[in-house]
């Protein structure tokens, strides 16, 4: 959010920096998405299928951590 003004500036010293805001605002997107919800899927995806070959039987509980 602290990089929207930049990125909707119009003045013409912006337009140097606005491809900047652009790129380091998707990015901190894209690495709070893979960070905050790939990771801890992966992670409790990883910890089911090693537990299914060890007892079948039991549920796993991903809530803790």
């Amino acid at each position: 959010m602290g990089l929207l003004p930049l990125m909707l500036e119009s003045s013409e010293q912006a337009q140097f920096l606005i491809p900047a805001a652009v790129s380091m605002t998707f990015g901190l997107m894209s690495s709070t998405f893979i960070t905050l919800l790939l990771f801890p899927v992966l992670l409790c995806l990883s910890m089911v299928k090693h537990e299914k070959r060890k007892e079948p039987t039991r549920v796993i509980d991903c809530s803790h951590s």
